[in-house]
């Protein structure tokens, strides 16, 4: 009920970065001005064919007036086609069409206009020698049209004849103009018709993609919603399920394969974490067990007398409380370390000083055991906390000389590398540990027999290092060689 809970909050607070409404969003813009942008493309060069089609016709018919125009006898210019009285061009034809020509020679007036026109004019527009003008306009009878203009130079000294021809006998020239127009109800009621059609086809395609969008975006969706309950389904009980990355596409593979890396980490986490505390429970009940005995038994014996040295008994529960008090100290640092409340004072440090100072701490110990410590000549400095970075060299030191044979040479040497300062440490172990243990040092009372059993060990000293090194931001690294040379290997940026 609590995850159900909040995940429905957050699914509230989401909602605007939901991956569905974002795509839904998207998918139907990108129909919607796709779906417009072309029908209104297709319209407009259906329009446009429509219209030159018409223009066209209009080009015909004023090639048809400008060929029925000549001159006649005596210079003056006669317009056959307003002699025809063509039945398009009276006012009583249904779809008539109007004409009108100007001749400048006499002063722009008006040479001929088409009966259809009746008492009203044509617009004359300013058009160029040569050209064609085609414009819209609103026809005397009110209606929509499209007037088709042109202008044809003439001299009157030319003979009788078309005035589509040509002369070279010219002395001035003077202007003829052509405007011929008609109702264009027929080609807006096609485009009309078209629009209609067009847009009929884009509601179509609109519902067709809104379909389609939905469609898409469940199928989308549904892999993410797939891979959402396949990681709400996992809880500390089932961290051994996995979730099948063969199921998803290509592109959520990667998230299914980092999820079940994450499950991998936290599961050996976990496991660790049980292991730890098995562990400590292990290493404390172990020497309170023997103190419980020991203490038992001296009170029987000093019951009925029977108690002969009693010194012996202080000795060995020293040794069971020493071994309870360096445990509990050791697992309170690695805590405080891992949770950062270590306090870290940083200073300046020589490392030779530092170096034999950590080692004369553990001189006594290697002595019992002969084993000898080889040190370069450091000659270098590092900035540290001093307390931090002797806990890490007396570890280091105190776990090879645990694990050195007798007679055994440790080997200590300092070197610069790049923008920081390696410290090595290098001694021959006995026990059989290889390159596939190194991985498991750091864990917590981790040991491999024999040494599993060895009241002198608990399997903190490399925890503690590792847990240090990281408060502190050194680097450590352990490596087995095939001879059984174990190198701990630290490296300290310079600051």
């Amino acid at each position: 009920m609590v995850r159900s809970f909040v995940r429905s909050n957050l699914l509230k607070k989401m909602s605007s970065r939901s991956l569905r409404k974002q795509l839904t969003t998207a998918l139907i813009g990108s129909f919607t001005v796709l779906g417009v942008a072309g029908n209104l493309a297709v319209y407009q060069y259906v329009k446009h064919l429509d219209l030159e089609e018409f223009d066209g016709d209009l080009k015909e018919e004023m090639h048809n007036l400008v060929d029925l125009t000549v001159i006649g006898p005596g210079g003056t210019i006669e317009v056959e086609m307003h002699r025809f009285d063509l039945p398009q061009y009276r006012p009583t034809a249904g779809n008539r069409r109007y004409y009108q020509v100007w001749n400048d020679f006499k002063n722009d007036a008006v040479l001929v206009k088409s009966r259809s026109l009746g008492t009203g004019d044509l617009p004359r527009p300013e058009v160029k020698p040569g050209e064609l003008h085609i414009s819209d306009l609103t026809l005397p009878d009110g209606r929509r049209g499209r007037m088709i203009s042109k202008v044809r130079e003439v001299a009157p000294n030319l003979p009788a004849g078309s005035l589509s021809g040509s002369s070279d006998r010219v002395d001035r020239k003077y202007s003829v103009q052509f405007s011929l127009a008609k109702s264009r109800e027929d080609v807006d009621a096609i485009l009309k018709l078209e629009l209609l059609f067009s847009t009929a086809i884009g509601a179509l395609m609109t519902v067709g993609g809104l379909l389609l969008t939905v469609w898409l975006t469940r199928r989308v969706v549904s892999h993410v919603d797939r891979l959402a309950d396949g990681m709400e389904a996992v809880d500390l009980d089932s961290l051994s399920s996995r979730i099948p990355e063969e199921d998803f596409p290509l592109e959520l593979k990667p998230c299914a394969s980092q999820f079940n890396a994450l499950l991998d980490r936290l599961e050996k986490g976990v496991e660790r974490e049980k292991r730890f505390r098995i562990d400590v429970a292990h290493e404390l009940r172990t020497p309170l067990t023997a103190l419980l005995s020991m203490h038992e038994l001296a009170v029987e014996e000093i019951a009925d007398g029977s108690l002969e040295d009693p010194g012996a008994y202080s000795s060995e529960a020293l040794l069971l409380t020493q071994r309870l008090h360096r445990l509990i100290e050791t697992l309170s640092s690695i805590h405080r370390a891992g949770s950062g409340r270590e306090i870290v004072q940083m200073e300046n440090i020589q490392l030779a000083p530092l170096i034999e100072a950590t080692w004369a701490e553990h001189a006594a110990t290697a002595g019992r055991r002969k084993v000898e410590m080889a040190l370069g000549e450091p000659g270098l400095a590092i900035r540290s906390d001093r307390v931090i970075s002797q806990a890490v060299l007396g570890n280091l030191f105190s776990n090879a000389i645990s694990y050195s044979p007798d007679n055994g040479v440790i080997h200590c040497n300092v070197s610069v590398e790049g923008s920081g300062i390696v410290i090595e440490v290098t001694n021959q172990i006995y026990v059989p540990l290889d390159q596939n243990d190194v991985s498991s040092l750091t864990e917590p009372f981790w040991q491999k027999d024999p040494s599993r059993t060895d009241p002198e060990h608990i399997g903190l000293g490399l925890s503690l290092v590792a847990a240090y090194c990281e408060l502190i931001g050194w680097r450590q690294k352990f490596t087995i060689s095939d001879s059984k040379v174990f190198t701990a290997r630290i490296r300290i940026p310079q600051r």
